[in-house]
Protein backbone atom coordinates (compact mmCIF):
# COMPACT_ATOMS: atom_id res chain seq x y z
CA UNK A 1 0.00 0.00 0.00
CA UNK A 2 1.45 3.65 -0.47
CA UNK A 3 2.82 5.32 2.22
CA UNK A 4 2.07 8.48 0.57
CA UNK A 5 1.05 11.48 3.09
CA UNK A 6 -2.70 12.54 1.67
CA UNK A 7 -4.54 15.90 2.78
CA UNK A 8 -4.22 17.05 6.15
CA UNK A 9 -6.76 15.98 9.05
CA UNK A 10 -8.61 19.26 9.13
CA UNK A 11 -9.60 18.39 5.50
CA UNK A 12 -10.10 14.42 6.17
CA UNK A 13 -11.68 14.40 9.42
CA UNK A 14 -14.29 15.91 10.52
CA UNK A 15 -15.03 17.81 14.06
CA UNK A 16 -17.91 18.41 15.50
CA UNK A 17 -19.43 20.29 19.15
CA UNK A 18 -20.22 17.41 21.41
CA UNK A 19 -23.22 19.27 22.28
CA UNK A 20 -24.75 17.56 19.33
CA UNK A 21 -24.76 14.55 21.24
CA UNK A 22 -27.06 15.57 23.98
CA UNK A 23 -29.70 16.96 22.10
CA UNK A 24 -33.19 16.42 23.25
CA UNK A 25 -34.79 17.33 20.25
CA UNK A 26 -35.30 13.17 18.44
CA UNK A 27 -35.50 15.01 14.94
CA UNK A 28 -32.61 17.29 15.57
CA UNK A 29 -30.31 14.24 16.22
CA UNK A 30 -31.44 12.10 13.55
CA UNK A 31 -30.62 14.92 11.08
CA UNK A 32 -27.06 15.54 11.97
CA UNK A 33 -26.34 11.96 12.51
CA UNK A 34 -27.48 10.61 8.25
CA UNK A 35 -26.51 13.87 7.01
CA UNK A 36 -23.46 15.07 8.58
CA UNK A 37 -21.86 12.72 11.12
CA UNK A 38 -22.49 9.39 9.47
CA UNK A 39 -21.53 10.90 5.41
CA UNK A 40 -18.31 12.27 6.41
CA UNK A 41 -16.99 9.64 9.02
CA UNK A 42 -18.31 6.56 7.77
CA UNK A 43 -15.06 5.42 5.26
CA UNK A 44 -12.65 6.22 8.23
CA UNK A 45 -14.34 5.76 11.31
CA UNK A 46 -12.87 9.09 12.65
CA UNK A 47 -14.19 12.10 14.17
CA UNK A 48 -13.02 15.28 15.92
CA UNK A 49 -15.09 16.59 18.61
CA UNK A 50 -14.82 19.82 20.47
CA UNK A 51 -16.08 19.29 24.31
CA UNK A 52 -18.45 20.93 26.07
CA UNK A 53 -17.22 22.78 29.16
CA UNK A 54 -18.45 20.17 31.58
CA UNK A 55 -16.63 17.53 29.74
CA UNK A 56 -13.77 19.25 29.23
CA UNK A 57 -13.41 20.09 33.55
CA UNK A 58 -13.99 15.90 34.06
CA UNK A 59 -11.33 15.46 31.84
CA UNK A 60 -8.44 18.39 33.30
CA UNK A 61 -9.56 17.10 36.18
CA UNK A 62 -8.57 13.62 36.22
CA UNK A 63 -5.57 14.18 33.73
CA UNK A 64 -3.88 16.26 36.10
CA UNK A 65 -4.30 13.53 38.53
CA UNK A 66 -2.98 10.78 36.24
CA UNK A 67 -0.24 12.90 35.86
CA UNK A 68 0.37 12.94 39.45
CA UNK A 69 0.06 8.85 39.79
CA UNK A 70 2.72 8.41 37.48
CA UNK A 71 5.11 10.49 39.23
CA UNK A 72 4.73 8.42 42.22
CA UNK A 73 8.04 6.05 43.13
CA UNK A 74 7.80 3.47 41.22
CA UNK A 75 8.09 1.41 43.82
CA UNK A 76 4.67 2.50 45.26
CA UNK A 77 3.30 2.03 41.59
CA UNK A 78 4.52 -1.52 41.35
CA UNK A 79 2.05 -2.33 44.45
CA UNK A 80 -0.74 -1.56 41.85
CA UNK A 81 -1.04 -4.96 40.02
CA UNK A 82 -3.09 -7.39 39.10
CA UNK A 83 -2.95 -11.38 37.33
CA UNK A 84 -5.55 -10.35 34.99
CA UNK A 85 -3.95 -9.55 31.32
CA UNK A 86 -3.42 -5.66 31.05
CA UNK A 87 -4.39 -4.48 33.98
CA UNK A 88 -3.11 -2.36 36.83
CA UNK A 89 -0.05 -0.87 36.87
CA UNK A 90 2.46 -1.98 34.17
CA UNK A 91 6.24 -0.65 34.32
CA UNK A 92 8.47 0.44 31.29
CA UNK A 93 9.09 -1.56 29.20
CA UNK A 94 10.00 -2.44 25.74
CA UNK A 95 7.38 -3.99 23.61
CA UNK A 96 8.93 -3.98 19.91
CA UNK A 97 7.22 -7.85 18.87
CA UNK A 98 4.80 -6.56 16.66
CA UNK A 99 7.17 -3.14 15.53
CA UNK A 100 7.77 -3.22 11.79
CA UNK A 101 11.08 -2.52 10.32
CA UNK A 102 11.73 0.92 10.51
CA UNK A 103 9.88 1.46 13.77
CA UNK A 104 10.98 1.92 17.23
CA UNK A 105 10.65 0.30 20.56
CA UNK A 106 7.36 1.53 21.94
CA UNK A 107 8.33 2.70 25.23
CA UNK A 108 5.50 3.26 27.68
CA UNK A 109 3.99 2.51 30.97
CA UNK A 110 0.35 2.81 31.89
CA UNK A 111 -2.55 2.37 34.63
CA UNK A 112 -5.50 0.59 33.28
CA UNK A 113 -8.85 0.07 35.24
CA UNK A 114 -12.37 -1.55 33.61
CA UNK A 115 -15.00 -0.23 34.27
CA UNK A 116 -18.61 -2.50 36.04
CA UNK A 117 -21.85 -1.79 34.86
CA UNK A 118 -22.90 1.48 35.63
CA UNK A 119 -21.00 4.15 37.88
CA UNK A 120 -18.36 1.71 39.20
CA UNK A 121 -15.43 -0.63 38.89
CA UNK A 122 -15.74 -3.84 38.05
CA UNK A 123 -14.05 -6.44 41.20
CA UNK A 124 -10.76 -6.95 39.67
CA UNK A 125 -10.42 -2.86 39.10
CA UNK A 126 -11.55 -2.41 42.82
CA UNK A 127 -8.67 -4.84 43.82
CA UNK A 128 -6.33 -3.30 41.83
CA UNK A 129 -7.01 -0.07 43.84
CA UNK A 130 -5.61 -1.55 46.91
CA UNK A 131 -1.70 -1.09 46.80
CA UNK A 132 -0.58 -4.78 47.45
CA UNK A 133 2.69 -4.18 49.08
CA UNK A 134 1.28 -0.90 51.66
CA UNK A 135 -2.31 -1.68 52.11
CA UNK A 136 -3.50 1.70 51.17
CA UNK A 137 -5.72 2.88 48.77
CA UNK A 138 -4.58 5.15 45.41
CA UNK A 139 -6.45 7.77 46.67
CA UNK A 140 -4.47 8.21 49.91
CA UNK A 141 -1.81 8.29 47.37
CA UNK A 142 -2.95 10.96 44.91
CA UNK A 143 -6.25 12.23 46.48
CA UNK A 144 -9.57 11.90 44.23
CA UNK A 145 -7.88 9.72 41.83
CA UNK A 146 -10.36 6.73 42.10
CA UNK A 147 -13.94 8.96 41.54
CA UNK A 148 -12.23 11.34 39.09
CA UNK A 149 -10.99 8.07 36.65
CA UNK A 150 -14.48 6.79 37.17
CA UNK A 151 -16.20 10.17 36.70
CA UNK A 152 -14.52 10.20 33.45
CA UNK A 153 -15.25 6.60 32.20
CA UNK A 154 -18.83 6.60 32.84
CA UNK A 155 -19.21 10.20 30.70
CA UNK A 156 -17.01 8.82 28.09
CA UNK A 157 -19.15 5.43 28.05
CA UNK A 158 -22.45 7.64 27.34
CA UNK A 159 -20.96 9.74 24.92
CA UNK A 160 -19.51 6.36 23.44
CA UNK A 161 -23.59 5.11 23.64
CA UNK A 162 -24.86 9.07 21.60
CA UNK A 163 -22.03 7.99 18.50
CA UNK A 164 -23.21 4.51 18.13
CA UNK A 165 -26.83 6.05 18.04
CA UNK A 166 -25.43 8.32 15.65
CA UNK A 167 -23.55 5.36 13.35
CA UNK A 168 -27.19 3.29 13.92
CA UNK A 169 -29.24 6.24 12.50
CA UNK A 170 -26.66 6.67 9.72
CA UNK A 171 -27.18 3.31 8.75
CA UNK A 172 -30.59 3.78 8.81
CA UNK A 173 -31.22 0.91 11.65
CA UNK A 174 -32.97 1.20 15.30
CA UNK A 175 -31.15 3.70 17.09
CA UNK A 176 -29.90 1.26 20.00
CA UNK A 177 -29.01 -1.67 17.21
CA UNK A 178 -25.30 -1.54 18.48
CA UNK A 179 -25.81 1.17 21.69
CA UNK A 180 -27.52 -1.86 23.27
CA UNK A 181 -24.51 -3.76 24.06
CA UNK A 182 -22.79 -1.06 25.69
CA UNK A 183 -24.35 -0.93 28.88
CA UNK A 184 -22.36 -3.82 31.24
CA UNK A 185 -19.75 -3.99 28.34
CA UNK A 186 -15.75 -4.59 28.92
CA UNK A 187 -14.68 -1.07 29.21
CA UNK A 188 -11.28 0.06 30.20
CA UNK A 189 -9.32 3.57 30.29
CA UNK A 190 -5.84 3.47 29.93
CA UNK A 191 -3.55 6.33 31.57
CA UNK A 192 -0.64 5.93 29.63
CA UNK A 193 2.69 7.67 30.28
CA UNK A 194 5.71 7.93 27.18
CA UNK A 195 9.06 8.91 28.62
CA UNK A 196 10.91 10.70 26.80
CA UNK A 197 12.68 9.98 23.68
CA UNK A 198 16.38 9.64 23.16
CA UNK A 199 16.81 8.28 19.63
CA UNK A 200 17.26 10.56 16.86
CA UNK A 201 16.00 9.10 14.09
CA UNK A 202 13.58 10.51 11.80
CA UNK A 203 10.45 9.14 10.44
CA UNK A 204 9.92 6.54 12.59
CA UNK A 205 6.62 5.23 14.57
CA UNK A 206 5.47 5.31 17.88
CA UNK A 207 3.51 3.12 17.66
CA UNK A 208 2.76 0.98 14.41
CA UNK A 209 0.11 0.25 12.25
CA UNK A 210 -3.35 -1.12 13.81
CA UNK A 211 -6.89 -1.46 14.15
CA UNK A 212 -9.02 -1.14 17.35
CA UNK A 213 -11.05 -4.09 18.11
CA UNK A 214 -13.48 -2.84 19.92
CA UNK A 215 -17.04 -0.93 19.60
CA UNK A 216 -15.51 2.93 19.94
CA UNK A 217 -12.60 4.23 21.23
CA UNK A 218 -12.28 7.75 22.53
CA UNK A 219 -8.99 10.07 23.55
CA UNK A 220 -7.84 13.04 24.01
CA UNK A 221 -6.52 14.39 20.95
CA UNK A 222 -2.89 14.99 20.71
CA UNK A 223 -0.99 15.22 17.32
CA UNK A 224 1.03 12.72 16.05
CA UNK A 225 -1.93 10.19 14.57
CA UNK A 226 -2.00 8.84 11.09
CA UNK A 227 -5.05 7.59 9.78
CA UNK A 228 -5.11 5.28 6.53
CA UNK A 229 -7.97 5.85 4.24
CA UNK A 230 -9.16 3.11 1.52
CA UNK A 231 -6.54 3.18 -0.85
CA UNK A 232 -3.56 3.03 1.31
CA UNK A 233 -2.86 6.66 1.36
CA UNK A 234 -2.04 7.98 4.91
CA UNK A 235 -3.49 11.20 6.38
CA UNK A 236 -2.03 13.46 9.53
CA UNK A 237 -4.20 14.08 12.24
CA UNK A 238 -3.97 17.61 13.35
CA UNK A 239 -6.31 18.41 16.26
CA UNK A 240 -6.59 21.60 18.92
CA UNK A 241 -6.33 21.81 22.63
CA UNK A 242 -9.76 20.73 24.16
CA UNK A 243 -10.99 18.04 21.55
CA UNK A 244 -11.83 14.24 21.69
CA UNK A 245 -10.92 11.85 18.76
CA UNK A 246 -13.39 9.08 18.30
CA UNK A 247 -12.88 6.19 16.09
CA UNK A 248 -14.57 2.87 15.27
CA UNK A 249 -13.30 -0.50 16.48
CA UNK A 250 -13.39 -4.00 14.72
CA UNK A 251 -16.68 -4.52 16.47
CA UNK A 252 -18.45 -2.03 14.99
CA UNK A 253 -17.11 -2.60 11.76
CA UNK A 254 -18.57 -6.17 11.88
CA UNK A 255 -21.86 -4.88 12.91
CA UNK A 256 -22.22 -2.62 10.18
CA UNK A 257 -21.66 -5.39 7.83
CA UNK A 258 -18.61 -3.23 6.49
CA UNK A 259 -20.69 0.06 6.28
CA UNK A 260 -18.33 2.00 8.86
CA UNK A 261 -15.28 1.38 8.25
CA UNK A 262 -12.37 1.16 11.63
CA UNK A 263 -9.42 2.35 9.44
CA UNK A 264 -5.77 1.32 10.27
CA UNK A 265 -3.88 4.08 12.14
CA UNK A 266 -0.66 4.80 13.92
CA UNK A 267 1.10 7.15 15.73
CA UNK A 268 4.38 8.88 14.70
CA UNK A 269 7.11 10.11 16.83
CA UNK A 270 7.64 13.87 16.31
CA UNK A 271 11.00 14.86 13.82
CA UNK A 272 11.68 17.84 15.98
CA UNK A 273 13.82 16.19 18.96
CA UNK A 274 12.98 19.14 21.11
CA UNK A 275 9.49 17.71 21.13
CA UNK A 276 10.31 13.95 21.54
CA UNK A 277 12.63 14.51 25.03
CA UNK A 278 9.38 15.91 26.59
CA UNK A 279 7.17 13.31 28.53
CA UNK A 280 3.86 12.65 27.03
CA UNK A 281 0.93 11.24 28.27
CA UNK A 282 -2.51 10.04 26.62
CA UNK A 283 -5.71 8.62 28.44
CA UNK A 284 -7.70 6.20 25.67
CA UNK A 285 -10.85 4.55 26.83
CA UNK A 286 -11.62 1.55 25.13
CA UNK A 287 -15.64 0.66 24.78
CA UNK A 288 -16.38 -2.73 23.80
CA UNK A 289 -19.55 -5.44 23.76
CA UNK A 290 -20.35 -7.85 26.79
CA UNK A 291 -18.18 -10.93 26.56
CA UNK A 292 -21.36 -12.84 25.55
CA UNK A 293 -22.13 -10.87 22.80
CA UNK A 294 -22.52 -12.67 19.40
CA UNK A 295 -19.93 -10.01 17.18
CA UNK A 296 -21.71 -10.15 13.64
CA UNK A 297 -23.61 -8.23 10.81
CA UNK A 298 -26.91 -6.75 11.79
CA UNK A 299 -29.07 -8.73 9.88
CA UNK A 300 -31.07 -5.79 8.36
CA UNK A 301 -27.65 -4.36 6.91
CA UNK A 302 -26.77 -8.09 5.64
CA UNK A 303 -30.34 -8.11 3.81
CA UNK A 304 -30.09 -4.79 2.17
CA UNK A 305 -26.70 -5.29 0.74
CA UNK A 306 -27.57 -8.94 0.01
CA UNK A 307 -24.16 -10.02 1.03
CA UNK A 308 -22.54 -11.01 4.78
CA UNK A 309 -19.21 -9.56 4.58
CA UNK A 310 -18.43 -11.18 8.24
CA UNK A 311 -19.51 -14.58 8.05
CA UNK A 312 -17.25 -15.91 11.26
CA UNK A 313 -19.30 -14.80 13.66
CA UNK A 314 -17.75 -14.83 17.21
CA UNK A 315 -18.13 -14.05 21.12
CA UNK A 316 -16.71 -10.54 22.13
CA UNK A 317 -14.72 -12.35 24.51
CA UNK A 318 -13.15 -14.77 21.89
CA UNK A 319 -12.56 -11.73 19.29
CA UNK A 320 -10.61 -9.81 22.57
CA UNK A 321 -8.45 -12.94 22.62
CA UNK A 322 -7.72 -13.60 18.81
CA UNK A 323 -6.99 -9.61 17.87
CA UNK A 324 -7.79 -8.25 14.64
CA UNK A 325 -5.32 -9.70 12.40
CA UNK A 326 -5.88 -13.14 12.97
CA UNK A 327 -9.93 -12.85 12.83
CA UNK A 328 -9.24 -10.63 9.49
CA UNK A 329 -7.35 -14.13 8.21
CA UNK A 330 -9.44 -16.48 9.41
CA UNK A 331 -13.29 -13.76 8.05
CA UNK A 332 -11.08 -14.28 4.46
CA UNK A 333 -10.84 -17.99 4.82
CA UNK A 334 -14.10 -18.35 5.59
CA UNK A 335 -15.26 -16.15 2.92
CA UNK A 336 -13.68 -18.07 0.01
CA UNK A 337 -14.69 -21.42 1.31
CA UNK A 338 -18.56 -20.10 1.55
CA UNK A 339 -17.88 -18.73 -2.38
CA UNK A 340 -16.55 -21.91 -3.59
CA UNK A 341 -19.20 -23.75 -2.30
CA UNK A 342 -22.09 -21.57 -3.20
CA UNK A 343 -24.12 -22.97 -6.49
CA UNK A 344 -22.91 -21.73 -9.86
CA UNK A 345 -25.34 -20.22 -12.10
Amino acid sequence: MSQASGKRALDYVPVFDMARLFTTDAAAFADFAKNEFGPTTSDNGFCRWALTPEIKKLEEAHFEKAKKFHALPEDVKKGFVSDAEQMGYKGLKTEAKRRKKGAIPDEKTYFMLEQGLGRTFNEVSRNVLVNKNTGKHIDDYVPGYSDSILDLMDARQNIAKRILEAVALYLDVPADSISQYVDGGKHAQRDLYYPPCQNPQKGVMRIDTHQDRGLLTLLRAENGLDVQDKNGVWHALETQQGEWISNGGLQLEIFSNGLYRAAPHRVRMPDDMAIRLQPRYANPWFGSARGETIIAPLADLVARTGQNNFPYAIRERSLASMGTRQYTDENEKLKKKLKGNAPQP
